[in-house]
C-alpha cells in the first residue's frame, strides 16, 4: 500500500510539474504574441509617422513654391502692366483735376511731390 501511495504522489508530483510547464509554456506564447502586437503596433505608427510627415513636406514645398512663384509673378512691371491692361478695359470715363496724375503715377497718394490739386500746373512749367 506504501508503494501505491508513494507512486500515487510520484505521479501527483509529475502531473504538476507537467501542469506547470504547460503553464509557463502558454505565459510564454502570451508574451510573445502581446510582444509582436507592440512591435506591430510600433511599426504601424512609425508609418503613419512617416505619411504624415511626407505629406507635410509635400504640402510646404508646394506652398514654397507657390510663393516664389508669386513673388517673381507680382513684380513692378507685371502690376504696371495689370494696372494698364485694367486701365485699357474700363470703359468709365472719369473728370477731374487729378486724373493725369492718377494714370501717370499710379494715384495721387502714392506720388511723392503731391502737395495739392493745384500743383498740376506747376510741375508743367
Amino acid at each position: 500500500m506504501e508503494k501505491d501511495a508513494e507512486t500515487d504522489r510520484k505521479k501527483a508530483i509529475i502531473e504538476a510539474e507537467k501542469e506547470a510547464q504547460v503553464a509557463k509554456i502558454q505565459y510564454n506564447q502570451k508574451i510573445m504574441e502581446k510582444e509582436s502586437l507592440q512591435q506591430m503596433a510600433a511599426i504601424e505608427d512609425e508609418m503613419h509617422l512617416a505619411r504624415q510627415k511626407s505629406r507635410s513636406d509635400a504640402e510646404f514645398y508646394q506652398m514654397k513654391m507657390q510663393a516664389e512663384a508669386n513673388k517673381l509673378l507680382l513684380s513692378q512691371e507685371f502690376l504696371e502692366l495689370k494696372k494698364y491692361e485694367s486701365l485699357a478695359h474700363n470703359t468709365k470715363i472719369y473728370y477731374g483735376q487729378d486724373i493725369p496724375r492718377m494714370f501717370a503715377y499710379g494715384s495721387c497718394l502714392n506720388d511723392v511731390n503731391f502737395k495739392s490739386n493745384s500743383n498740376i500746373e506747376e510741375k508743367k512749367l
